[in-house]
């Protein structure tokens, strides 16, 4: 039985949404100074700069008698491994990069805590710097671009903690079922007016990747399994086929014109008979992820190709109803008349062309083409909704603008990686360059930035799914590492107009394995794949590294760019 622990829940979009600063962890998260790009240098300098001062804690015996016995009191219980254990290092001789990857490492452990529930007590992801709860939508995206890689046990109890159980119609009758949980906010409410709790597949379909952990798969899939139940009974138009509800993750006013948050009306009930790219597509991703769960449990063969029928009937209604042709990107959304919206939604084109919901190479070639990217990275939504009818207080609330048109770090870390897939080493070289600059510029990966001069509140930095965005523009865009079941597959885009020298990722921890992956050369077109001096060729379409290394090994790749081939 899965658990099914409710846990405090802050609502996000709204001014009255949460109280800053008030924790609901069990131990207050300890306050982390991250040294300026200037005082910054690698571990092992950082670690020779120490042994070589020892007399610089030799001056205050009573602190250090003071922390000995707060150590001893606490350390058994306050200890966890998974909090320590992440020592993965970008060389790239550009000391810019190496710190960006440093810092957000530094602010992703920050953003974890020990929490209690009941008796129970374990190691939780918040949502970040003055929003110190768990997030169903925050974890699952963050887990998926790179925390489930460096914080397995933190994201599985993570994921355990954002289930609830709901009473969903079953013929005649009411069952009690546990979902996944639906985040909430003050704009728009909650289910069903927002309806992408499914994001919580994503997260737990990539722990399983990461660990192999069959425990945790068999609740996980029963936990989808409802979800996409409930999401059938409760939120599919039946005749368009597409799921109803507000956009993920974009559920304020600020993301919608100004009649979806006119007053008098019942908050969210237009939006919610509005059909999302992004939360189709996310509905989409879940009868996949389903599919797989179920495959690899080894449940009857008609039960998860149940779900991958779904999945591509889906698909070809996203493709049917939502497709622009006049603008050559999908759109945002379709109103409640089925009117297609004219603007695009970052985060749906980036699911687009990430998992397979789009596979003709015009449209692809077309989507690239035509979606725009500002200087600091690909836009929430656009063009900006007009919203100079609002009132003049609501236009400075930021819950009145942070939704139109500002850039959001994980959204570019998603955009990036579906660049990557598709080999345009040039988009992967933008987002990097952007958020590299913008997290900088600020010395934090805030939650979102302005999109003219890349500002951001302060009440806002230090964010989960910000650190991980840059993290999987990384790992999973520029070494092109997958990380699957049965091993890691590498397509690695290095763009040479920023990396001129060799790039190497330090003590890359995978399972029992800890790599060292260099990239050599410039471009996306693999040309040797080397794994502990014994070069490789293809296996299934890919260059592979086996899930049963253990120990350390060493991946070198050399890349050069398409036109070289001959």
């Amino acid at each position: 039985m899965i658990l099914t622990t409710m846990i405090h829940r802050r609502h996000k979009g709204g001014p009255s949404s949460r109280k800053q600063h008030q924790s609901d962890s069990w131990l207050q998260q300890e306050e982390v100074t991250f040294p300026s790009q200037s005082q910054w240098q690698p571990l092992f300098s950082v670690k020779k700069k120490y042994q070589e001062q020892p007399g610089n804690f030799s001056t205050r015996p009573a602190i250090i008698i003071a922390a000995l016995i707060l150590l001893s009191y606490s350390f058994a219980q306050l200890y966890k491994p998974e909090r320590n254990k992440v020592t993965t290092q970008l060389i790239t001789n550009i000391p810019s990069y190496d710190y960006a990857h440093a810092l957000a490492l530094s602010e992703l452990k920050s953003n974890v805590v020990l929490k209690r529930s009941g008796a129970r007590r374990d190691y939780r992801f918040i949502a970040g710097e003055y929003w110190d709860t768990t997030w169903t939508r925050d974890t699952s995206f963050a887990a998926e671009q790179a925390a489930s890689l460096l914080y397995p046990h933190v994201v599985r109890s993570s994921l355990l903690a954002n289930v609830e159980t709901v009473s969903i119609k079953v013929g005649s009758e009411s069952e009690q079922r546990t979902v996944w949980l639906q985040d909430e906010c003050a704009h728009f409410g909650k289910w069903p007016h927002l309806s992408d709790s499914i994001v919580g597949a994503r997260g737990a379909w990539s722990y399983y990747r990461a660990t192999a952990d069959v425990d945790f798969l068999d609740q996980a899939y029963k936990v989808t399994k409802n979800t996409l139940f409930r999401a059938e009974q409760e939120a599919l138009d039946k005749k368009l086929g597409l799921f109803k509800g507000c956009s993920s993750f974009m559920e304020s006013c600020s993301a919608y014109p100004t009649k979806y948050c006119t007053k008098g009306d019942a908050p969210g009930d237009l939006v919610a008979q509005t059909k999302a790219l992004s939360t189709n597509a996310l509905y989409y991703s879940g009868y996949k992820i389903a599919a797989y769960m179920g495959r690899e449990l080894g449940v009857e063969e008609g039960e998860y190709m149940t779900y991958w029928d779904n999945a591509e009937m889906l698909r070809r209604s996203i493709r049917r109803h939502l497709w622009l042709e006049d603008k050559g990107y999908y759109a945002y959304f379709m109103d409640e008349n089925n009117a297609l919206i004219n603007q695009f939604e970052g985060l749906g084109e980036a699911f687009v062309l990430l998992d397979g919901i789009e596979r003709n190479h015009a449209r692809i070639n077309g989507m690239f083409a035509n979606i725009t990217l500002g200087k600091y990275g690909l836009p929430c939504l656009w063009p900006k909704f007009d919203h100079d009818d609002a009132d003049s207080s609501a236009k400075k609330d930021i819950f009145h603008y942070y939704h139109n048109g500002r850039v959001w770090p994980f959204l570019q870390g998603y955009y990036a990686v579906a660049a990557a897939k598709h080999a345009r080493t040039d988009i992967v070289a933008h987002s990097l360059e952007s958020l590299k600059e913008l997290a900088l510029k600020g010395q934090t990966f805030a939650e979102f930035y302005d999109d003219e001069d890349g500002t951001f509140p302060p009440n806002r930095r230090r964010q989960l799914w910000s650190s991980t965005g840059f993290l999987a523009m990384v790992y999973q865009g520029l070494f092109g590492i997958s990380y699957e079941v049965d091993g890691l597959r590498f397509a690695p885009n290095k763009p040479g107009s920023v990396f001129s020298d060799d790039i190497l990722l330090h003590g890359f921890k995978f399972r029992d394995m800890m790599l060292d992956i260099v990239v050599m050369g410039s471009g996306s077109k693999v040309t040797k794949f080397v794994v502990d001096g014994v070069e490789r060729e293809k296996q299934n379409g890919s260059f592979f590294v086996e899930s049963t290394l253990r120990g350390k090994h060493a991946v070198t790749i050399v890349v050069v760019e398409e036109e070289e081939v001959k």
